[in-house]
């Protein structure tokens, strides 16, 4: 009898085994769309993974691995309702989507505490990231030398490094301290497509603080014409960076077409209003022809009319 009974329990041990295997991999296989780049698919297989009867913890697997699909398709306001769930209150790794919600909602602060809570865990394997995050908060709430400090630490880890001493560059820039700046951009070793264009980028800021706004135009303009892989704020600075740098050397009629162009193509781009009064700002400097010259072009039948 107890031969049956221990054979029994060896049945459900194993089919516990098999389903527990089946779960994983319908979780790898429905998460990923996400590492190919349409987190959207993602969402729609994961949220029907989760309506099945899941024990706790495979229901937490799922439901982290959907939050994570669910902050990338930007998804924020259901990424917040599953995250109401009782079971993620004591998640790490659901704190961490938590965390990332709230800087993409623009609540640094409470983003900035969240981050340091999961990077104070030493056991946790989303410590790198979470300091990351702690330092992109102190970043945006002005606090650049305590994000310098941070930005610093990150140096050492391999999963960051790039992204670290570029960020740390910038903040350089920002404080007027090219000498840094220019240290750790000569230091930096991009691979990605994005790390090398923020590079081209930082080295046109670093151009222009070296009072050379003439060899920054190039790193601008390069940015400007493959814009692919670059972030939203990398752009506009770079299209309002090769304005200012025009505006600087008296060349205002060359640096217009790049903001037209943009204009044109993102109509609906959120800073059109700061596109528009920069562009103002360049048609309002460009030089007026002389009475003489208004003359001569209304002699020569060459002109347009």
């Amino acid at each position: 009898m107890r031969r049956i009974r221990d054979i029994g329990l060896i049945g459900l041990i194993a089919v516990a085994s098999l389903a527990r295997a089946d779960i994983s991999g319908q979780l790898a296989e429905a998460a990923r769309p996400l590492a190919e780049g349409v987190p959207e698919v993602s969402v729609v297989r994961l949220e029907g993974l989760l309506k099945q009867n899941l024990g706790e913890s495979d229901w937490r697997a799922v439901a982290e691995k959907l939050l994570e699909a669910m902050v990338a398709a930007n998804q924020t306001a259901d990424a917040f309702k599953l995250l109401a769930d009782l079971r993620l209150r004591q998640s790490p790794s659901a704190n961490f989507w938590r965390a990332q919600l709230l800087a993409s909602s623009h609540r640094e602060a409470e983003a900035l505490a969240l981050y340091r809570q999961i990077a104070a865990d030493r056991n946790s394997s989303l410590g790198s990231d979470a300091l990351l995050g702690a330092a992109e908060m102190l970043r945006a709430l002005g606090r650049t030398d305590e994000a310098l400090q941070i930005f610093s630490e990150l140096f050492h880890d391999p999963k960051w490094t790039v992204r670290a001493q570029l960020r740390a560059a910038e903040l350089y820039l920002d404080k007027s301290d090219a000498l840094a700046a220019r240290r750790l951009l000569e230091r930096v070793q991009p691979t990605t497509a994005f790390e090398k264009k923020e590079r081209h980028f930082l080295r046109g800021r670093l151009e222009v603080a070296l009072r050379r706004p003439d060899r920054a135009i190039p790193a601008f303009e390069s940015v400007l014409k493959n814009p692919e892989g670059v972030t939203h704020e990398t752009l506009t600075a770079a299209l309002f960076a090769l304005a200012d740098a025009h505006l600087q050397l008296k060349t205002p009629e060359s640096g217009d077409d790049a903001l037209e162009n943009f204009i044109e193509h993102r109509p609906s781009d959120g800073d059109l209003a700061r596109v528009f009064a920069k562009l103002d700002e360049l048609y309002r400097s460009e030089r007026k022809p002389s009475r003489t010259e208004l003359d001569r072009w209304t002699r020569d039948p060459a002109e347009p009319r």
